[in-house]
């Protein structure tokens, strides 16, 4: 219960000019829409229990907080306090047992295979045609996508740093040399 000293502040916040005016404003505006709530629901005969709830809900929280007495607004503190509870007791409690969505949800995860020892020289060799173009080399190892292959070089850089720099040293594209490797790849792993 509010103590001796917000009964002072209510109060003169109460006998404020301004105060009055928008509270005489509101209780007009809440009668009005009593009203226009009334005719609907004349209108709207089969109402269901749930919208009965929200309907009381909206009533009582219409209710007067502050009564007009002796020239005065005077802050109900009965009503103020089991405005909340009644708040509490209509709630509904939501259970969420629907499909959870995130950024993975649609994606295609694919489960890479592991690289063999004749893939990696493979990859090597389609480093010094290809360069760091991935999506060039996707072509040549048509069992692997191109962010695989940018995971291996990644993989393959922290590894074996000579080997990568000396690869893409002597890269020079080579159309014979892609076809060639095209060629060498799908030989290799129709044999498997």
């Amino acid at each position: 219960m509010p103590t001796d000293n917000d009964k002072k502040t209510l109060s003169y916040f109460a006998r404020s000019k301004n105060f009055k005016k928008y509270e005489q404003q509101r209780l007009k505006e809440i009668k009005q829409n009593k009203k226009k709530s009334q005719t609907t629901k004349n209108e709207n005969t089969a109402e269901t229990d749930e919208t009965s709830l929200i309907q009381k809900e909206i009533d009582d929280s219409e209710s007067d907080i502050l009564e007009y007495k002796d020239g005065e607004f005077v802050v109900n503190q009965q009503k103020l306090y089991s405005q909340r509870k009644d708040k509490i007791k209509i709630e509904n409690i939501i259970e969420d047992d629907e499909l959870l969505l995130n950024a993975h949800t649609y994606l295609r995860k694919k489960k890479s295979k592991r690289w063999g020892k004749e893939e990696t020289e493979l990859f090597y060799e389609a480093l010094k045609i290809c360069s760091t173009d991935f999506s060039l080399m996707a072509r040549i190892f048509e069992n692997r996508d191109r962010t695989q292959l940018r995971k291996k070089y990644i993989k393959e850089s922290k590894i074996n740093k000579l080997k990568i720099s000396n690869s893409l040293k002597t890269s020079s594209f080579n159309q014979n040399a892609f076809d060639g490797l095209k060629m060498l790849f799908k030989n290799l792993f129709e044999e498997k």
